[in-house]
């Protein structure tokens, strides 16, 4: 799957799969929902996209005994094999960021750490390798519109 370099491009995917998602079910029977493993651990908040085929869930939060934990954790889901599998952990905690595709895998930016807005910015490469660079957002931002 490669990603939208275009926003209009984008748009028109998104409307052109929605309209035959929509023909097949007013075709025939009704669409079933089918359970998807759970992600291995409660979250929320965290920064997802795509890169290729898997869908990448990275950071985010949970409660555990009344206490909130910043994650650093990357699990990716491989819908041929039907699992989740962990990757590397990010650089530092990272939650309510945001994500975008581009042609060299998933750039996340913004959040925060659970000290202090991020900055900088997280890229995800094609082969799934995590790296942080200095260049990106230079402005923290938190709960930010992508």
């Amino acid at each position: 799957m490669t990603p939208c370099r275009s926003g209009l491009r984008c748009w028109w995917k998104s409307l052109t799969a929605l309209a035959a998602v929509s023909l097949v079910v007013g075709v025939g029977r009704a669409a079933e929902w089918e359970r998807l493993p759970d992600l291995p651990e409660p979250n929320g908040g965290f920064v997802a996209g795509a890169v290729g085929d898997a869908v990448v869930v990275a950071g985010g939060t949970n409660w555990t005994d009344g206490k909130k934990h910043w994650l650093r954790a990357v699990h990716v889901f491989e819908p041929a094999r039907r699992a989740w599998r962990e990757l590397a952990v990010l650089p530092r905690p990272l939650a309510y960021g945001i994500a975008g595709e581009t042609p060299t895998g998933l750039v996340l930016a913004g959040g925060s750490t659970g000290q202090a807005p991020a900055s900088g910015r997280i890229d995800l490469s094609p082969d799934l390798t995590v790296s942080e660079r200095t260049d990106g957002l230079m402005t923290p931002a938190v709960l930010a519109a992508g």
